[in-house]
């Protein structure tokens, strides 16, 4: 959990006794990545709205889980997860100005990223975070939640490789220039809604005037997944079947979540966009158990009723409550039994109390669960995923609780308030209470931005909307005497916003390219006709715009290679003429020409030479070469491997170009490269063949095609000219 402060001497937010509005919190932005990577509004809809289940096998990148046999003494019957589709060992230490070999865990700046994400989600500019740059001195504190499981595979003396859990809050307190405490939460799998409630605490005490609660998910080894198998924690369907009759255990699942909290008043003050309002929290414990992992009903009920009463809410306006729901056989009806138990006698057969849990959709986060739950409770309360029938030690029809199977638009009038429940396996209880936005505005008489759906569209009652949010982009503004709709301010996250321009080289052109452009911006058409002119100049015997169209000559890189940089040196120039202009450029191959250019490193009759004699020595080269180029997404460490598992198909292919960390291109023979990509595609790694027509065009090759070129007097006249 990370709390951000902004005080200053002329408005603090201690509470005011007698004023509720002063106490209740505000959520003004969220991010997160979920699996499969699940990373917006709109995609997270999507799974919830089609009740897609994001369960997937174990990534080979993380183990091989066919290599594990259960056995009496040991069981292995999980071979599935719910997994983030990027590389956890991805790390930009440059986001953090640290060097690779800080010690640093390498996944800190994907948690980073989410911290971001989250304060330009609330519209916050990125210079507003650090403290310095405030025009007051404000107190700032930060608290963080980890993955507790997560340990680093081997402890050294060597400071460089240190890894410490309590490290982790302060490198997020350092890059932020956070100046309060830092703290490291781990009550399981209730760590982040447990730091959701001290954050609470802190807000309405005044101790901070913001706060950003996070939460993480990873799961980089098998070794807490074997524990919790062996102690029959984890389901043998690696699924979590919430409150079905099927439950057998939970899935393990990976994600990041921030959540960025604020005062009511703050945030009304401040023009924030109000996403959700939390009146009440409250956490208690089990005490002593049967055992240490089974929960107790009867502190979940009292928690509950003491949330709701210390805070003097009815238990009647609670339609929805996003339970921990794991699908476990245990938890799951002692669970129902607190939650029906104390909403029993305010709902009825006809009126339900309507439960679910996230946890269908995409497995159980554990430390960042509570989050994943409140922020599907922002959104949406669609139905469970792959729900059949309630579990039979779970009498639902007593406690008038109804599992939803299929969409429903909110069944009753006014506030919508929603419940969400949360429970670690050492006993540690935690309930978050949320209230929607427009109505708790509304009753109150308050004018704040939000984006709450008021009412249902009437011609569209089936909408795939949410009923609880606008769709993405839109917003509301809520008043005592007006339900008017207008637009949020835009706020630019960053304060120095600068554009580059990224050239292609050869491979990406294709016949028609900026055809359209020609016919609606006479700039670029006559750009193209000045080169055109300078091309002809050099003795270039074809037409520039006839070769545009031509599918024949298109790929061939005496052709392809100044068309390309004519199209993207034109293009300069019209986005010139709106004032759109580069701080940097930077080119791929051939694409360097159009970067210089687009610099002023290159006149435009230097730029027209070089990518015409280019052209023309790649061409020459093309003549005498039967290679070809592919992508292939490798990293440069696993190419030899692969390339040795296909054999002497793929004789004489080598790396000629390293993309990314996980893409290279590489060059060979014509019927090496065809192998090459037969290969890739049954192994189902993408593999591109590229349209460069020759195999590889090195800094050699072109010296000596220059030194050919320069043999004849006229050519030797044009290279000794240079490039001006």
């Amino acid at each position: 959990m990370v709390q951000i402060s902004e005080q200053s001497n002329s408005c603090n937010h201690t509470p005011t006794t007698g004023n509720p509005t002063d106490d209740d919190i505000a959520v003004i932005g969220f991010s997160f990545k979920l699996p499969q990577d699940v990373d917006d509004v709109a995609s997270f809809w999507d799974v919830l709205h089609h009740r897609r289940n994001l369960m997937t096998r174990w990534p080979e990148s993380r183990m091989n889980a066919e290599s594990f046999v259960a056995g009496k003494r040991s069981k292995f019957n999980c071979h599935c997860g719910y997994f983030i589709r990027d590389d956890p060992a991805a790390f930009m230490p440059h986001f953090l100005h640290l060097c690779k070999r800080s010690g640093r865990p390498r996944f800190h700046a994907k948690m980073d990223a989410r911290d971001v994400r989250a304060f330009e989600n609330a519209g916050i500019p990125a210079e507003k975070l650090k403290a310095r740059e405030q025009p007051y001195s404000p107190r700032l504190s930060q608290m963080i939640v980890k993955d507790g499981f997560i340990r680093s595979r081997k402890w050294r003396a060597d400071s460089r490789h240190w890894h410490c859990v309590v490290a982790h809050p302060e490198s997020h307190s350092w890059y932020f220039d956070l100046r309060g405490p830092s703290i490291h939460i781990d009550t399981a799998c209730s760590s982040s809604l447990f730091a959701v409630d001290m954050t609470f605490q802190s807000l309405r005490a005044g101790e901070c005037s913001s706060a950003l609660v996070t939460g993480s998910s990873l799961i980089l080894t098998p070794t807490f997944t074997h524990y919790l198998l062996n102690l029959g924690f984890l389901s043998p369907d690696s699924k979590c079947w919430a409150f079905d009759h099927r439950a057998n255990g939970y899935a393990r699942g990976e994600g990041f979540i921030a959540l960025l909290l604020k005062p009511l008043s703050a945030a009304l003050r401040d023009g924030d966009m109000i996403r959700s309002v939390i009146p009440a929290t409250g956490s208690n414990q089990d005490g002593q158990t049967p055992s240490l992992t089974q929960p107790r009903s009867r502190a979940q009920e009292e928690l509950i009723r003491h949330v709701y009463e210390k805070a003097n809410l009815p238990f009647d306006k609670t339609r929805y409550v996003e339970a921990h729901g794991t699908g476990t056989p245990v938890s799951n009806p002692i669970e129902l039994k607190a939650i029906g138990t104390v909403f029993r006698d305010s709902r009825s057969a006809n009126e339900p109390l309507y439960v679910g849990s996230v946890k269908t959709n995409i497995g159980h986060l554990e430390g960042a669960s509570g989050l994943a739950g409140i922020v599907k409770s922002i959104r949406h309360y669609p139905a469970s995923c792959a729900f059949e029938k309630v579990n039979p030690d779970i009498d639902i029809e007593f406690h008038n609780i109804s599992i939803p199977t299929e969409e429903i638009v909110w069944p009753s009038e006014g506030l919508r308030r929603i419940s969400v429940n949360s429970f670690g396996f050492g006993g540690t209880n935690i309930h978050v209470i949320l209230d929607d936005a427009y109505h708790y505005l509304h009753e109150r008489g308050l004018t704040g931005n939000h984006c709450t759906r008021t009412t249902w569209p009437a011609t569209r009652p089936n909408s795939t909307n949410s009923p609880t949010h606008w769709p993405p982009g839109e917003a509301a503004c809520s008043g005592a005497h007006s339900l008017s709709l207008s637009a949020a301010k835009p706020v630019r996250s960053s304060g120095e916003a600068g554009l580059a321009f990224v050239f292609t080289g050869q491979g990406a052109q294709y016949a028609d390219m900026g055809w359209d452009l020609i016919h609606q911006y006479p700039l670029f058409a006559e750009s193209l006709e000045r080169i055109g002119e300078i091309y002809s100049s050099l003795g270039c015997e074809w037409d520039l715009l006839d070769e545009l169209r031509n599918s024949e000559n298109i790929d061939r890189p005496e052709y392809s290679q100044p068309l390309c940089t004519a199209v993207q040196v034109a293009l300069v120039e019209l986005l010139k003429s709106f004032n759109v202009v580069p701080k940097a450029a930077v080119g791929h191959s051939s694409g360097e020409i159009a970067a210089a250019y687009a610099m002023g490193a290159l006149s435009l009759e230097s730029a027209c030479k070089v990518s015409c004699f280019r052209g023309q020595l790649a061409g020459k080269l093309r003549a005498a070469d039967s290679g070809a180029m592919i992508s292939l997404n490798l990293a440069e460490d696993e190419v030899l491997a692969y390339l040795e598992k296909i054999g002497t198909a793929a004789a004489g292919v080598s790396v000629a170009c390293i993309n990314s960390p996980l893409n290279c291109t590489l060059s060979g023979p014509e019927c090496a490269i065809e192998a090459l990509k037969e290969q890739a595609q049954r192994d189902q790694i993408f593999a591109q063949k590229l349209k460069t027509g020759i195999a590889k065009v090195g800094f050699i090759d072109i010296l000596e095609l220059i030194l050919h070129a320069s043999s004849s007097p006229q050519n030797r006249k044009r290279v000794a000219a240079g490039v001006r």
